[in-house]
């Protein structure tokens, strides 16, 4: 499920009373057939094994690519150039949906985190591994073993406290931190009938320490990396078992969430107040759309846009709370925003959506 924060911002406007929101529109967000289109077919990647997971990597000045896993790791440039194997099948070797792309040792080069299978290991237990980035001499991705026994459905790369490394939840239920060099920190365990997915870095309290949101939660950074880490509740989304199974993105004054592997689901933009230990202020979006398992929220500027995996497979965007179906039947598992517009990952494309018209209404 893609989580991100975006630095453009979703831009609410505290001042207009939500009941007429609908009213105080200006313009309304439009996006035609034409604006979306194909980079890549994934061919041979989504068959037998499929992809299980994916991230978007690239700075601002450069190209940027989509990275997927599966039987293999392959990168998919933004620019339609050809794509290329990074990590290639190793015969039984399976790669779990958590994952991330990022500078695990600090050398310039961006890294591969993974979780892996082999027939020898019992589902879902998997291995925590990171593949170090070629460079000079050395040609091909060396392969390091950072834990056993792990099943992460989400993998963040994060830097805390000066130490690089690996944020997870592990087993939809704890907190954890590896390091490249070893290291291992359990910062926090939850204890509600709902499991917890969803995972951002967020300097929530403003004390210029990054803060983790994890499902419902955030979880407040200490002055130091030994001191404990405090839990406080965003929401009460915790009823049943997949209720804080989460999709959110994170801007400005606060995040959207949706329930990502619900049918039915809730999707709310969540206000952070003055005190943001205190529950969050909340305005429910879903209205009469029913959604089926929004497992993608992204944002930029002032849209968002929530793809549903299931159901219709709905693209939707939200312009001041005011949702507009893009398109039916695209049934994205990843989306993120770059700096062109909006990229989708479906199980057979790789799709860029580009910016919509605004008309008058």
């Amino acid at each position: 499920m893609l989580i991100g924060e975006w630095s453009s911002g979703f831009n609410y406007n505290a001042s207009v009373p939500r009941t007429c929101l609908a009213a105080a529109l200006l313009a309304v967000f439009a996006v035609s057939a034409q604006d979306i289109r194909e980079i890549h077919r994934l061919g041979a990647e989504a068959g037998a094994g499929g992809i299980a997971g994916a991230a978007l990597t690239g700075s601002t000045q450069a190209v940027g690519r989509i990275v997927t896993w599966g039987r293999r790791v392959v990168s998919w440039p933004l620019d339609r150039s050809s794509p290329r194997v990074l990590v290639r099948d190793a015969g039984s070797r399976v790669f779990g949906e958590g994952g991330a792309v990022f500078d695990m040792n600090g050398d310039g080069q961006p890294d591969i985190v993974l979780t892996e299978t082999s027939p020898a290991q019992t589902f879902p237990s998997k291995t925590l591994v990171w593949f170090e980035a070629p460079r000079g001499r050395r040609p091909n991705w060396t392969r390091h073993v950072m834990e056993t026994g792990i099943d992460a459905h989400e993998i963040l790369g994060a830097t805390l406290f000066g130490r690089r490394g690996a944020l997870l939840i592990q087993r939809r239920n704890q907190v954890r931190f590896y390091t490249a060099d070893g290291g291992k920190r359990d910062i926090y365990s939850f204890y509600t009938p709902s499991d917890q997915g969803g995972l951002a870095l967020h300097d929530v309290d403003g004390d210029g320490r990054p803060d983790i949101i994890a499902g419902n939660y955030w979880i407040q950074a200490p002055e130091s990396y030994e001191l404990p880490w405090r839990l406080f509740a965003i929401n009460t989304w915790s009823e049943e078992k997949l209720s804080a199974m989460s999709a959110l993105a994170v801007a400005g004054p606060g995040l959207m969430i949706a329930q990502a592997e619900r049918t039915g689901a809730r999707l709310a933009w969540f206000e952070k107040p003055a005190d943001p230990r205190q529950l969050w202020r909340a305005t429910r979006l879903e209205g009469s759309l029913d959604l089926e398992e929004p497992h993608s929220v992204a944002i930029a500027g002032d849209t968002a846009y929530v793809a549903e995996r299931a159901g219709l497979g709905r693209l939707i965007a939200f312009r001041n709370f005011t949702p507009t179906i893009v398109a039916p039947g695209i049934f994205a598992r990843f989306a993120w925003m770059d700096r062109s517009g909006l990229v989708l990952l479906t199980k057979d494309a790789i799709l860029r959506v580009a910016p919509g018209a605004k008309n008058s209404p």
